[in-house]
């Protein structure tokens, strides 16, 4: 069983390509990275994590205000039936995360594909924000 009822933002993989390059004239100019085809997928923000201080009170962890950490589920197939390979070197935007904005994110470690014990059902990983392109 896939994860399509979990599955309910859009995502898309990144191609890494070489940010600037010249052109005839001589001139270095930015290129813009190539986005592949979009595919199902969930964005969620991982549970608080609880410090505990000298004086032993436990608090919010303030390191989410700096660093936004993910979590992700992932479809193993884009909308057109292609294969999704997810690694520890990707990059995904997600066009449409909801209330979570529009991020892209460098995926953190391995991801784990996940099987039902018949077939591989999905991607779940961590990833931290690159940028947030609402707003750039």
């Amino acid at each position: 069983m896939p994860l399509s009822t979990a599955t309910i933002h859009t995502a898309q993989l990144v191609e890494r390509t070489r940010n600037r390059v010249r052109n005839p004239q001589g001139e270095y100019i930015e290129m813009q990275p190539a986005l592949g085809t979009p595919f199902a997928a969930r964005l969620m923000l991982p549970p608080p994590v609880r410090a505990t201080g000298d004086s032993g009170d436990t608090s919010m962890d303030t390191a989410r205000e700096t660093v936004t950490r993910y979590e992700f589920l992932a479809e193993t197939t884009d909308f057109n039936g292609d294969p999704v390979v997810i690694d520890a070197s990707a990059r995904i935007y997600f066009s449409d995360a909801g209330p979570l904005g529009t991020p892209t994110i460098d995926v953190t470690g391995q991801p784990e594909l996940l099987n039902d014990g018949q077939q591989e059902i999905g991607w779940y990983g961590y990833g931290l924000k690159v940028a947030d392109t609402a707003n750039a």
